[in-house]
């Protein structure tokens, strides 16, 4: 029954959409889901008992270098889990923005780690940030577009109260 249960529950991980790691607390890698494999475009084979920071951009490793043993620890660190935004590397040399946060695996001490694909949020934040801009330009030149005519109208507009005043007051 236990190995029922072991595969039943390695089915159920590989069908998650997240990226699933255990890894020791120094973060060498110990297992990997299949969400994972794809998204980093590696197979178990070629990261079990690598650094778990291999699998990340040179400038977000320091960042998860930190996260692991804040996590791993029993201070104030481990009690805080409010994941971080990183860079990922993929096995072809392509980067992605993940969401990663860990747990600790109580009786082992070995850490569990679900990255999270952003790449669909930071495209769609950036086409929010996009139209905004184009917006702001739009509002931008409506209000040029309002002084100019209200300039051009202006000026017509107090020669006819001007040349009304004369005709009112019969000045000729």
């Amino acid at each position: 029954i236990a190995i029922t249960v072991i595969s039943e529950i390695q089915n159920i991980l590989d069908t998650a959409s997240d990226g699933i790691l255990v890894m020791e607390a120094n973060g060498d890698i110990v297992s990997i889901n299949a969400s994972a494999e794809a998204l980093f475009g590696v197979s178990y084979d070629n990261v079990s008992g690598t650094g778990f920071t291999e699998l990340f951009a040179l400038e977000s490793r320091e960042t998860v270098a930190e996260y692991i043993s804040s996590r791993a620890s029993d201070g104030v660190g481990s009690l805080f889990n409010d994941g971080r935004e990183v860079i990922g590397r993929e096995s072809k040399g392509g980067l992605i923005p993940l969401f990663l946060t860990f747990s600790k695996l109580d009786t082992s001490g070995r850490l569990c780690a679900v990255v999270r694909d952003m790449t669909s949020w930071k495209n769609a934040e950036e086409e929010l940030v996009n139209a905004r801009r184009t917006a702001e330009v739009a509002n931008e030149q409506k209000s040029d577009f309002l002084t100019q005519i209200s300039h051009e109208i202006r000026t017509p507009l107090n020669a006819i109260i001007g040349f009304s005043d004369v005709m009112i007051e019969e000045q000729f």
